[in-house]
């Protein structure tokens, strides 16, 4: 199986919680934060290019 995704980031009790990143095989990345196993806050995306789609939860470019 490939994976597709990388997972930089904390757990506590087997859940993640705290800062993270996921950066996928295509280049994109997301930063958010979880509190126990749970998105939470605030997060977005990074296109391979760098360029932020989401801003404090609200989208901010369509993704096509």
């Amino acid at each position: 199986m490939i994976k597709l995704y990388y997972y930089q980031g904390y757990y506590l009790n087997d859940k993640k919680h705290g800062q993270d990143m996921l950066s996928w095989n295509n280049g994109k990345k997301y930063e958010s934060e979880w509190v126990l196993g749970k998105q939470n806050g605030k997060g977005f995306i990074i296109t391979e290019i760098g360029e932020k789609k989401w801003n404090l939860g609200k989208l901010k470019k369509n993704q096509n």
